[in-house]
């Protein structure tokens, strides 16, 4: 090992020692040929005894030696002098990207001009079949003007060196490691791309997307966890570029990008934001935003609290079809309901830019409705009016907030866009009002405020038979009473399908019953096809509705389409980040996925909004049953039965948690409960498969599924997922009953 202690080798003069990685000790030298300085390469001593090192270390050699890029470090020579062997390439005047990181966030522009470097430096390797196989940030140099350069091409596979291969075949470095890397497979350039993403999310988060205490804690989030979405710790992360990364850091190498070219494409796309907008054709860093609050009801009547609040979630249904407008859903703008919070607070919770606030007041026939549109930054009005009309005007009144929105926020329609707003969905203000009263009672999400809801549809109908929103209302109420339990599939799903069918023909642009339809074809009719086909239409028709984007999340997850279910939930928790439900959703999608911490810090934020939502409470206990925290599981379990209008389903799970915690005579009471609750109501079938798997009763269990089966129950859609029937997977009657389904 050369001493450090200034010395001279060859022609060169050895300044100071500059780096050390595994596979060599840099140096920085004075070439005093050339008078230039240089940095030099030397092997450890405790490796250049070793072969198979040295042929490696040739390798870094030949492959570096053969790439002539800007962006990759200049490699002068291969040189050997006293047993010593060492590299002699270009010495960067500059700091390791990893200490870039650590000093300050980067921007995002910032971000972008690198990742462009590094990517084309990268494709020049790829093109000569070169392989880095060790991206990380340092192993990247920034100099002092700015540019990248890719260093260390020491672990690089040649294709079709046959050294390589007898080299070893888990080289790397563990937290930018591929799948493929880590399980010793072939690689080939998308390991690079791996690397590169694990890299990239770094650089937006600081944090790495796969962690543990040890490397084999790190290898197995590799193979079997989902990352945390970048905005998670940096909200301002444009969404093109947070599928960026989710797409190079697709487990599969074939679903990654498949070359750097399709990644520049993408990246120059994203590093153009800034332009696009200027254009106003944005993308997503500065798209317009906008949170509408729930209009104050200032009549003095508490029952028109759901006209005041109705008018306000109408303008965010129909903001919500804009592509190029993010409009926060309405469960998280209404979570600002009767608080007092500056709109500051509120643009920051919410991440939007504008906020629409008004009040409401109704007499007798006439109304005043007050709008305002007030930029967070600076709390200044963009604009604000005041209309004094008669009741019969309020559509028109919708019309002109709505557009004075689109004017003042310089959103750009598409024909068919506006073509959708030209559409009026009623024309009768009494049907209007039983619609909104509907809505109104939906948002309960109770038992009795679902069919409630259902009515007020209804009674809309009987004025207005061809009230397309109305049908798409009944829809997603009775969908929800199929889904939550409340009445037996055969008599909801049913009727929500012929809803649903029936708005669909008077208006194909309703993202709710095209919702409703996909609901129910798989969780009833078990058409997984179809129910995909629904999704993606509503999806297509309202980019901006966060429940199509939840409920499709689900649909994946039943199918084990993590990547893509992780990819929905996500949009949908951009869109309603303060939604209960949604943030309900994304702690479960980590439950399903087996990454029970994540689920637990998710579903604590969802404990913020709501500490009694008793579907949250359930779930919580699911993630403590799962690690082996069964007096916690007990305790929540107990307390979401309590909260849930003592629902049988949360009576089952309560018997669930006291048979798998030892306590069967209470488990067996619960049981007995259940069976003479059913003479009386729906009790599911579904109850009795929970209280049999906590009971461990085999026979019983796959009875009572193909009781199940019969009454097509929720329950079946969960057979490929759920972690209680992990132990029973592998029984050929389950993998019947799973290909019944169409679960396999």
């Amino acid at each position: 090992m050369l001493d450090p202690v200034a010395k001279t080798i060859l022609h060169y003069r050895i300044i100071s020692q500059v780096g050390q990685g595994g596979m060599g000790v840099v140096y920085k030298a004075e070439d005093t040929k050339l008078e230039r300085f240089v940095a030099i390469k030397f092997l450890p001593s405790a490796i250049s005894r070793n072969s198979d090192a040295r042929k490696r270390f040739k390798i870094e050699a030949k492959a570096a030696a053969a790439l002539n890029h800007p962006n990759i470090t200049t490699i002068y020579s291969i040189e050997e002098s006293e047993n010593e062997m060492f590299i002699v390439m270009e010495f960067i005047d500059g700091i390791e990207l990893k200490e870039k990181i650590k000093k300050a966030p980067l921007q995002t522009d910032e971000i972008i001009r690198m990742a462009l470097q590094i990517a084309e430096g990268l494709k020049i390797a790829h093109k000569k079949d070169i392989i880095h196989r060790d991206i990380k940030s340092s192993n990247i140099m920034l100099t002092k003007d700015d540019i990248i350069k890719i260093m260390d091409f020491g672990l690089a596979k040649i294709k079709g060196d046959t050294e390589i291969t007898k080299l070893g075949t888990t080289v790397g470095t563990t937290y930018y490691m591929s799948p493929e890397q880590t399980k010793g497979e072939a690689v080939d350039s998308r390991t690079d791309i791996w690397s590169f993403g694990v890299l990239l999310y770094q650089m937006f988060t600081g944090e790495f997307p796969f962690k543990g205490d040890y490397d084999q804690a790190i290898v197995y989030s590799i193979l079997n966890e989902h990352f945390p979405p970048m905005k998670n710790y940096n909200p301002s992360i444009p969404a093109k570029l947070e599928f960026i990364v989710q797409k190079m850091l697709k487990k599969n190498p074939g679903e990654r990008y498949q070359n750097l070219s399709e990644l520049i494409k993408d990246l120059k796309i994203s590093g153009e934001v800034d332009v696009l907008t200027e254009k106003e054709i944005n993308l997503d860093k500065d798209i317009p935003s906008i949170a509408i609050l729930p209009f104050k009801n200032i009549s003095g009547e508490e029952e028109n609290e759901y006209f005041s609040d109705g008018l306000a979630e109408d303008i965010i249904n129909t903001l919500s079809r804009i592509k190029d407008l993010k409009v926060v859903a309405t469960t998280s703008a209404f979570s600002f309901k009767n608080k007092k919070a500056d709109v500051k607070e509120i643009g920051k919770k919410l991440n939007v830019k504008t906020i629409l606030e008004g009040s409401v007041q109704k007499s007798n026939y006439n109304i005043q409705v007050t709008a305002r549109l007030i930029n967070v930054d600076n709390g200044y009005y963009l604009w604000s009016e005041q209309y004094n009309r008669i009741m019969e005007d309020i559509f028109s009144i919708q019309g002109e907030i709505t557009n004075a929105i689109i004017e003042k926020l310089n959103v750009k329609l598409l024909k068919n866009v506006r073509s959708n707003f030209a559409k009026r969905h009623v024309k009768n203000l009494d049907a209007f009002n039983w619609y909104l009263k509907g809505r109104y009672f939906y948002n309960d999400k109770s038992s009795e405020g679902i069919k409630k809801s259902i009515e007020c549809y209804e009674q809309a109908i009987k004025i207005e038979p061809d009230y397309a929103i109305a049908y798409a209302g009944i829809a997603v109420s009775h969908s929800s009473l199929g889904a939550y339990y409340y009445l037996h599939a055969e008599k909801s799903f049913p009727k929500a399908i012929d809803a649903a069918k029936k708005a669909i023909e008077l208006d194909d642009s309703l993202s709710e019953a095209h919702s409703a339809l996909g609901l129910a074809d798989y969780k009833f009719k078990w058409d997984w096809k179809s129910a995909e086909k629904s999704f993606l239409k509503g999806i297509k028709v309202n980019p901006g509705y966060s429940y199509v984007h939840s409920s499709y999340a689900y649909f994946l997850l039943m199918l084990a389409r993590f990547d893509e279910a992780h990819r929905e939930i996500s949009f949908a928790s951009e869109l309603d980040p303060l939604g209960l439900i949604t943030n309900t959703n994304l702690g479960y999608y980590y439950c399903l996925s087996r990454e029970y911490d994540t689920a637990l810090r998710e579903f604590n934020k969802a404990l913020e909004i709501d500490p009694n939502y008793y579907p949250l409470l359930g779930y919580i206990a699911e993630v403590y049953e799962q690690k082996g925290l069964l007096d916690k599981a007990l305790e929540l379990a107990k307390q979401a039965y309590d909260t849930s209008e003592m629902h049988p389903y949360y009576l089952a799970e309560l018997g669930y948690y006291y048979a798998i915690s030892g306590n069967k005579i209470e488990a067996l009471d619960i049981l007995e409960q259940l069976k003479e609750r059913s003479k009386s109501e729906f009790v599911s079938s579904a109850n009795f498969v929970t209280l049999y798997l906590g009971l461990n009763d085999m026979g019983k269990i796959f009875h009572w599924l193909d009781k199940s089966l019969e009454e097509k129950a929720p329950l079946m859609c969960y057979l490929k997922v759920h972690p209680r029937f992990d132990k029973i997977r592998a029984v050929d009657k389950l993998i019947a009953l799973m290909k019944t389904v169409g679960l396999t």
